[in-house]
């Protein structure tokens, strides 16, 4: 009887290492998903933002570095705890970007009239590859 008492206790361990696991894995999943979240930047968003004329363009950019702001916090998240290499890798490609919204925002703030749609298209593109570079990392 003692070893049937000691092999249920064994399986008894074995199964709260495993739904320990299982609970950690849900956690992280949800973490992921929290730090994926909503998309920031909706497509309604944009057509506003594409509607920005020459003379609103100190708004458009004021907007445009709010949003990259609540994408940064959400990016913020991706960092912590371990990284697995593929998300290292995201994380990178993620700077990158960012590094070229803000070169992309200060010549826009510099545009003349005649180069505004440009200079706000490109604007609008770099903030797009931003939110979607943050939504692969979230994945990774």
């Amino acid at each position: 009887m003692k070893t049937i008492h000691q092999g249920s206790r064994s399986v008894r361990s074995l199964l709260l290492v495993l739904s320990a696991l299982l609970g950690l894995a849900a956690l992280r999943a949800v973490a992921r998903a929290q730090a994926a979240g909503p998309a920031i930047i909706r497509e309604e968003d944009l057509g506003k933002l594409r509607g920005h004329t020459f003379e609103q363009r100190a708004d458009f950019i004021a907007t445009v570095r709010a949003a990259a702001a609540r994408l940064d916090a959400r990016h913020a998240a991706l960092s912590n705890g371990q990284v697995s290499p593929a998300r290292t890798k995201a994380l990178e490609e993620l700077k990158a970007i960012r590094n070229a919204l803000d070169e992309t925002l200060a010549k826009a703030g510099e545009a003349p009239a005649n180069g505004w749609e440009t200079a706000r298209h490109n604007v609008l593109s770099a903030l797009t590859q931003l939110q979607a570079a943050g939504d692969r990392a979230a994945k990774a």
